[in-house]
């Protein structure tokens, strides 16, 4: 097929391609170079250089994520206000760029992916939710911990609705726990041990993957609530199924109270 360009114009129409192919890639190698520095500030417990740097890592076509680094490492400074601010800012992003441009498509398809805006992968918009409930929880308003836990719950029937494989993230184990976690904490033990047996079901399916096993607080807390609802043969097959799980009654805990530890453990 002939070029519909005039020969006279080909050269240098084929000149702003390289330059523009370059221009893509360096921008995309500065950007990461820097917010790699970034990430190492943060894993090295140093977090306001985190911080700083990751602000001059900043690029339009990176706000979501740039927004997400801020929520997680004004999170970790125990910044819980500003924290829901960044996440909430990132979920505003999201909506925004939730159509994907044909323009994008084509320009990811001839320079790279660091030239077209991020928008953000599944588990990132899911633990949005779990980072804004445990903030929630450390500024002392539990009732907007449980509209978290709502959310979580939206956003991971969407993307289940979304996807008809398998193998497509759809599941958070520990957004699931955390979640029931929070709604045992106020009283709702119907949706804790929904949220703990979904739990339960990704744990199965996906331990292998997690690298952590599952959890006995977990498996006390389905027999805990399960007994608590008056599901008899729920309780009895969990008792069965892991004859070890000790642990007081519903009624015991929630007078005496209970300390959860959550452990980020990064890469």
């Amino acid at each position: 097929m002939r070029s519909a360009l005039h020969p006279r114009f080909a050269r240098p129409a084929a000149a702003s391609l390289l330059l523009a192919l370059l221009f893509g890639l360096g921008c995309g190698a500065s950007g990461l170079e820097k917010r790699r520095k970034g990430y190492e500030a943060f894993y090295s417990g140093d977090l306001p250089g985190a911080l700083e740097k990751l602000e001059k890592a900043d690029r339009k076509k990176d706000r979501l994520l740039s927004a997400l680094d801020r929520g997680v490492v004004l999170h970790t400074e125990g910044r819980a206000a500003e924290s829901n601010e960044a996440f909430a800012r990132a979920e505003e992003i999201v909506a925004e760029t939730a159509v994907t441009d044909i323009t994008d498509v084509a320009v990811s398809f001839l320079i790279n992916d660091y030239s077209i805006e991020y928008k953000g992968e599944d588990f990132e918009k899911v633990l949005v939710h779990p980072f804004k409930a445990l903030n929630y929880l450390a500024l002392g308003e539990p009732s907007e911990a449980l509209v978290e836990c709502r959310a979580l719950n939206n956003k991971l029937v969407e993307i289940q609705e979304k996807y008809e494989t398998k193998s497509v993230y759809a599941e958070d184990a520990f957004a699931r726990y955390l979640s029931g976690i929070i709604y045992e904490s106020r009283g709702e033990t119907g949706s804790a041990l929904v949220d703990y047996r979904l739990a339960e079901s990704a744990f199965e399916k996906h331990g292998e993957a997690y690298g952590v096993p599952f959890p006995a607080s977990l498996r006390e807390g389905l027999v805990r609530l399960a007994e608590e609802e008056r599901q008899a043969d729920l309780a009895a097959r969990y008792r069965e199924k892991w004859p070890d799980a000790g642990g007081a009654p519903y009624g015991e805990r929630r007078e005496g109270g209970e300390i959860v530890l959550v452990l980020e453990n990064g890469p």
